[in-house]
């Protein structure tokens, strides 16, 4: 079943102005209007029929204020990602590397920030100490981990989205496209302990059906959002103590 919220299957309208319209289905056979204004407050109107929308498409085209006619939804988190379309492109950037950090590494650097500053002057060198060596122990692989796959897929480029039947991926300067029926199985190179602070840790092993294989770590594509946009393709886990490209 379609989504029925901001999610859902839609057309949008954008207008020069900053105004975004997106119209898209409702419950019972309804449709609803959304309206992104140019502040990011996300407001709602509910039509009987997809021709009660002709007016308001033709007043927003025209320069009228169509917003006397719509509801402010009460909260919307970054309502905007919900307006403009997604190219679903995937690559190394500081940002996606900063993210990849903050879970699990970020709950702990952030413990032991916390550790530090609630201790006594007195015990300051011992928090100091005990933050190196639980990071070294603990966060060591980590950090390992994190600069092979960085180096390995700094380069690359992977754009692939559930509702294509191909996607393209590769160097930056030698981008192939494939199909994902020509998709065998995929191996899932990762360590098996559910308490591993690595065990995010992936590597990719994308299988064809003509020989050939595709590789790429979880810093460019995380583990759920891949599987997501290879429905019905299979997916085989080997067990491996630290994962590297």
């Amino acid at each position: 079943m379609a989504s029925v919220y901001l999610t859902c299957p839609s057309i949008t309208i954008e207008h020069p102005s900053g105004h975004i319209l997106k119209l898209g289905p409702y419950y019972n056979g309804k449709f609803s209007l959304y309206l992104l204004d140019c502040t990011g407050v996300v407001s709602q109107k509910i039509l009987l029929s997809i021709e009660d929308s002709f007016a308001v498409i033709s007043d927003f085209f025209n320069d009228k204020d169509i917003a006397g006619g719509f509801t402010k939804m009460s909260f919307t988190w970054d309502g905007k990602k919900h307006f403009l379309t997604n190219r679903f492109e995937y690559t190394v950037t500081p940002k996606r590397v900063i993210r990849y950090l903050l879970f699990p590494e970020g709950f702990g650097i952030l413990y032991m920030i916390a550790l530090i500053l609630s201790g006594h002057r007195t015990t300051f060198l011992k928090a100091v100490m005990f933050m190196f060596i639980t990071g070294t122990v603990l966060y060591g692989i980590n950090t390992y981990l994190l600069f092979n796959y960085y180096f390995f897929s700094r380069n690359l480029y992977l754009r692939m989205s559930k509702a294509h039947d191909s996607f393209l991926f590769g160097p930056k300067d030698e981008i192939k496209e494939y199909a994902k029926a020509d998709i065998e199985i995929v191996f899932l190179y990762k360590n098996q302990g559910r308490r591993c602070p690595w065990g995010n840790y992936i590597v990719y092993d994308i299988c064809l059906k003509n020989g050939d294989r595709l590789h790429f770590p979880s810093l460019l594509l995380g583990r759920y959002d891949l599987s997501n946009k290879l429905p019905g393709v299979k997916f085989e886990e080997i067990h491996d103590d630290i994962a590297t490209c």
